[in-house]
């Protein structure tokens, strides 16, 4: 995948009204992007989405260990 910029990723999520916060130093791009913890890979944006069985939000700490450089 091409690198994505970070900038791009927050500027259509603060313009669709979805951004929730950024905190701490964020990379200038990532390479991947993705909503399963399974198959984050080093460099990746890891997208946490509240589903009806399950909330990405209680994998966040998986994807870490993944590589994901963002979340």
């Amino acid at each position: 995948m091409t690198p994505v910029p970070v900038a791009a990723i927050t500027d259509a999520l603060t313009a669709a009204g979805l951004l929730v916060s950024v905190r701490g130093d964020t990379p200038t791009s990532v390479r991947a992007i993705t909503d399963d913890s399974r198959r984050v890979a080093s460099g990746a944006l890891f997208v946490a989405v509240r589903g009806v069985e399950r909330d990405g939000h209680a994998f966040l700490d998986d994807a870490a260990r993944g590589g994901a450089s963002l979340a």
